[in-house]
């Protein structure tokens, strides 16, 4: 993480929620050019599914 931002692993973060369990956090840097594309949590839409890789 970044301050606030997830900036590599939101794949951990999603499994977790679905789990239920939080990954533990490390800290990171995000790139400049990245920040365009910061969006909050609540954005993220969660699809339990499993689609086998598909």
């Amino acid at each position: 993480m970044d301050g606030n931002v997830i900036v590599d692993g939101n794949h951990r973060y999603i499994a977790g929620v679905v789990q239920g369990t939080m990954p533990e956090v490390v800290a990171g840097t995000m790139a400049p050019s990245k920040t365009s594309q910061i969006q909050p949590i609540h954005s993220i839409k969660i699809d339990t599914v499993d689609w086998g890789n598909y």
